[in-house]
């Protein structure tokens, strides 16, 4: 029988992991083994962890990356899936992604998500879709919304998450895993809860998101557009989303130099007129 262990990376999150861990022991499929790797919190997190839970810790703060590395190192079961410490599971969850990894002969999974606003309610955020070719669609945007469910070895062996990456770290890993061909399975329904935070680096794009995707465009988009013409489209269309990013902030100079690159790669005359009539 196969073996499921759950990490959450902890980060001044005592006042919430509670949370986390009660959604994992309702789960209907019996977690094997929950690790929390408390990243160099200032708080009593140690103190929140029940003895049933493995805890590890940082000494000083390495970031979500390190900490889930840490985790997936240590951990013990065949599958490993990473939970945030603010976030939680629906009942079933666990029970979904492994049939639907195991029935798919595939070797990690994804699914739905569901956002909970800070007043308490559930909004259905749907993964988009990808077509026949899943790595130039990764490419474009990052349609893998919640955390994923790895076999283990398998995690291990494309290098687990990047520690060099402050954020877009999922991003990453995505690219990386569907590059590789490590075969996906998808669970079309919000069994992964994201508690939405004021305070979060995810809910607000700031520079750490936008330097990180910077990073993963250095890593990945540029070493791979010109050996297809789909992956320099799917570049462009990535680099117009940053441009946009950037003109939400008002930051001009950079939101031209990537809107201009976007079209230059895309020849795409539609965003030159959106971008003179700015």
């Amino acid at each position: 029988m196969v073996t499921v262990s759950v990490i959450i990376p902890s980060f001044q999150c005592a006042g919430l992991i509670g949370r986390a861990l009660e959604s994992l022991n309702a789960q209907t499929r019996p977690v094997d083994e929950i690790i929390v790797v408390d990243d160099g919190s200032s708080d009593n997190t140690g103190e929140m962890v029940p003895a049933s839970v493995r805890y590890l810790r940082h000494e000083v703060n390495r970031g979500v990356s390190a900490a889930r590395n840490t985790g997936a190192r240590e951990a013990t079961g065949d599958y490993v899936m990473f939970l945030d410490a603010d976030d939680t599971l629906v009942p079933d969850a666990i029970a979904k992604l492994l049939a639907a990894t195991e029935a798919a002969g595939a070797v990690w999974c994804y699914s739905d998500v569901c956002r909970v606003e800070p007043d308490g309610e559930i909004i259905p955020v749907p993964c988009g879709s990808h077509g026949p070719d899943p790595l130039a669609d990764i490419l474009e945007d990052d349609f893998i919304m919640s955390g994923a469910f790895f076999r283990r070895a398998e995690f291990l062996e494309v290098g687990m998450y990047d520690e060099n990456l402050k954020a877009r770290e999922d991003w990453d890993i995505d690219i990386r895993m569907i590059e590789a061909g490590k075969r996906f399975a998808y669970v079309s329904e919000p069994i992964y809860r994201y508690h939405r935070r004021m305070d979060s680096i995810t809910n607000a794009p700031g520079l750490t998101t936008l330097v990180a995707t910077l990073r993963v465009f250095d890593k990945h988009h540029r070493r791979l557009a010109p050996h297809h013409r789909r992956f320099a489209f799917a570049y462009g269309a990535a680099l117009w989303r940053l441009g946009a990013s950037y003109w939400e902030r008002r930051d001009v100079l950079p939101a031209l130099r990537y809107s201009a690159e976007s079209i230059v790669r895309q020849r795409s005359f539609r965003n030159l007129t959106r971008v003179l009539t700015r």
